[in-house]
C-alpha cells in the first residue's frame, strides 16, 4: 500500500518533471526566436523595447491622448497610467523577487539586437510587457479605433523582449496576465463617466442589449429605470429645519485616525475652523468602532463620520439603530457613497453641514448588516482577504493587483440559490440602487432612490466562462459576455444552499469589508430607509 508520503513524492516528482519539460520548451522557443536574423526588423524591434524603457513610450502617448483626446482622453491617460504603475510595482517588486528566475543567454542574439547594458533584474515576468498591457488595455477601452493598435503595439513590445534577449517567451506571456489584471484593477478605480443620455444597465432578463441600455418594458416595475439624469445623484429632500447649525451645532464627527490625505490632526484641525461647534471624537483603534459610534450618535443631532467605505458603513447602521441623519466626510481611498452624494470633496462635506439639507436614500440590507454600496460574494471577498495578506509586504496596489490575478485563476465557484434557483457563481454583486457604470460590479448611481437592487453575476455554468470574460475585457467590455448577467430588480430572494461540514465558509464583502456569510441570507431594500445630508448642487 502506498502511503501519504509516497504518494506526495510520487506528485512532485511529477511536478518537477512537468516543470524541467516546459523549461526545455520555452527554451527552445526562444532560441529559435532570439537567433532568427529578422533582417531591418531586428533592431527596430530592439528599438522599441528601449523605447518602452521605465514607461517612457506610455508616458508619451498619455500626454498626447490628454492633449488631444478632451476630457475622455484624459481620463483614458489617468486610467492608463494607474494600470501602468499597478503593473510596474507587481511584476517588479512582487514577481521578479518571488520568482527569482535568471534571464535566457544572450549570445544566441545577433550582436546588433541585443540590449547594452543587458537587464541585470531577474526574468519572470516581464516588467515591459506588463506595463504595455495593462497601459493599452486600461487607456484603450475608451479609445474606440484606436483600441486595437494599441493593443498590438503592447504585443510587439513583448516580441521584442524575447528578440532582444531579455525574456524567454513565458516571461512576456507572464508580464501579460499581470498587465491585464492591472487594467482590470485600474478599470475599477478610474471608471468610466457616467452615461448621461441613457442608462447602462443590462435587461431585467439577464442579458445585456447591444447598447448596453436598460430594457424598461422587461423591467421590474417596482424599480424606477427611467433614463440617467445628468444632474448627478439625487434624492428627496426631507421636509423640517435644518438638524444642525451651520457652525456643526448638533454634530458629533467620529474621525478615522487614517481619514484625509494628511492624517487626523490635519483633518481635525480643518474641522475646527470650519465647523467649530461640532463636537470631533478620534476612533481608538483598540477600541470597537460600533460601540464608538453608538456612544456619538446619542448624544448628538446629527452623527458624521470621516473615514471610508467601511467606518460609512458601520456608521449607517449606528444612524439606523439612532435614527439619526449621517454627515459623511470622505476619507478612505475609495469613497464610492461620498461620491455618489456629491460630497467627495472635503469642501463639498463641509458645505453639506452647514446647509443642512437632509434627503432620504435607499438602504439595502442583508441578513440584517447595511449596505450602502455593493455586498459581493465569490472573487471580491477572495481577493480582498488575498490583497489584505500581500499589501504589507507590497503596497495595497501591487498587492491588489496579485491578489485579483490570483483570485481569478485559482479560486472554485460558489453555489447559491439565487431567486429560488441553484445557481453556481464566480461572483455575484448586489448594488443598493440603480448603477451606470459598465463594470461586472457597480460603482457609479445617478439616483439614491430608485428602489432598485442591481444584480450582476458572472455564472460558472458556461463552459469556458473565465476566458470568454477575458476575451470581453480585452475588447473594453467586460460584460459583453453571456456569462456575465445583470438585471435590476426590486427584490432578490438569496440563500446558501446546505453546506458540507468540510467545506470552508463563504465569504461576503459588503461595502469592501468581508466576514463569513450567514446561512440565511435575507436581502431588504428600505426605500429612503437612510437619512443623510446632501449638499444643494451634488
Amino acid at each position: 500500500m502506498t502511503t501519504q508520503r509516497g504518494q506526495t513524492g510520487v506528485h512532485r516528482a511529477r511536478v518537477d518533471r512537468l516543470g524541467r519539460r516546459l523549461h526545455a520548451l520555452d527554451v527552445a522557443v526562444y532560441d529559435d526566436i532570439a537567433g532568427r536574423g529578422l533582417s531591418g526588423l531586428g533592431p527596430a524591434l530592439t528599438g522599441l523595447s528601449r523605447a518602452a524603457n521605465h514607461g517612457r513610450l506610455w508616458m508619451v502617448v498619455a500626454a498626447i491622448a490628454a492633449v488631444r483626446g478632451g476630457p475622455a482622453g484624459t481620463r483614458a491617460a489617468r486610467r492608463g497610467l494607474t494600470a501602468l504603475a499597478i503593473a510596474s510595482a507587481t511584476a517588479n517588486l512582487a514577481g521578479k523577487r518571488a520568482t527569482r528566475r535568471t534571464r535566457p543567454r544572450a549570445d544566441v542574439v545577433p550582436m546588433p539586437r541585443r540590449l547594452d547594458p543587458m537587464p541585470a533584474s531577474t526574468s519572470f515576468p516581464s516588467g515591459h510587457t506588463a506595463s504595455a498591457f495593462a497601459f493599452t488595455i486600461a487607456a484603450g477601452s475608451g479609445a474606440g479605433r484606436w483600441r486595437w493598435p494599441l493593443l498590438g503595439l503592447a504585443a510587439t513590445v513583448g516580441v521584442s523582449r524575447v528578440t532582444s534577449g531579455a525574456h524567454y517567451p513565458s516571461d512576456v506571456l507572464g508580464g501579460a496576465a499581470v498587465g491585464i489584471g492591472a487594467a482590470a484593477l485600474a478599470r475599477r478605480m478610474v471608471p468610466d463617466a457616467p452615461n448621461t443620455t441613457g442608462g447602462r444597465g443590462g435587461t431585467a432578463g439577464g442579458r445585456d442589449d447591444a447598447d448596453g441600455a436598460v430594457n424598461a418594458d422587461d423591467a421590474d416595475p417596482a424599480c424606477d429605470t427611467s433614463a440617467p439624469q445628468p444632474t448627478g445623484a439625487t434624492a428627496p429632500q426631507v421636509d423640517g429645519p435644518p438638524p444642525c447649525g451651520p457652525d456643526g451645532a448638533g454634530v458629533t464627527i467620529l474621525v478615522n485616525p487614517s481619514a484625509g490625505p494628511d492624517g487626523a490632526e490635519q483633518l481635525l484641525a480643518a474641522l475646527a475652523r470650519e465647523l467649530p461647534a461640532a463636537r470631533t471624537v478620534v476612533h481608538d483603534p483598540d477600541a470597537d468602532l460600533e460601540e464608538e459610534l453608538d456612544a456619538a450618535a446619542r448624544g448628538a443631532a446629527v452623527l458624521g463620520i470621516a473615514g471610508g467605505d467601511g467606518s460609512v458603513n458601520a456608521a449607517i447602521a449606528a444612524a439606523r439603530r439612532h435614527d439619526r441623519p449621517l454627515a459623511i466626510l470622505p476619507g478612505g481611498t475609495l469613497n464610492h457613497l461620498a461620491s455618489d452624494l456629491g460630497v467627495a470633496e472635503f469642501a463639498q462635506a463641509i458645505a453639506a453641514v452647514r446647509q443642512g439639507r437632509v434627503v432620504a436614500i435607499d438602504l439595502t440590507e442583508i441578513a440584517g448588516r447595511p449596505v450602502g454600496n455593493t455586498a459581493a460574494i465569490g472573487w471580491y471577498p477572495s481577493m480582498v482577504d488575498r490583497r489584505e495578506r500581500l499589501e504589507s509586504v507590497l503596497g495595497k496596489w501591487p498587492a491588489a493587483a496579485v491578489a485579483a490575478t490570483i483570485t481569478a485563476f485559482r479560486d472554485r465557484p460558489v453555489d447559491l440559490l439565487v431567486a429560488g434557483t441553484p445557481r453556481r457563481v464566480w461572483l455575484l454583486a448586489i448594488g443598493n440602487g440603480r448603477f451606470v457604470d459598465d463594470h461586472l460590479a457597480p460603482t457609479g448611481r445617478d439616483r439614491l432612490d430608485s428602489g432598485c437592487l442591481d444584480v450582476r453575476l458572472v455564472s460558472a455554468e458556461r463552459r469556458g466562462a473565465r476566458l470568454r470574460l477575458l476575451a470581453a475585457a480585452l475588447r473594453g467590455r467586460p460584460r459583453a459576455t453571456p456569462a456575465v448577467e445583470h438585471e435590476v430588480r426590486a427584490e432578490l430572494p438569496l440563500a446558501m444552499p446546505e453546506r458540507r461540514g468540510a467545506n470552508a465558509p463563504t465569504r461576503i464583502a459588503r461595502d469592501g469589508e468581508v466576514e463569513d456569510a450567514p446561512d440565511e441570507l435575507d436581502v431588504q431594500l428600505h426605500r429612503g430607509g437612510l437619512h443623510v445630508l446632501q449638499p444643494t448642487e451634488p
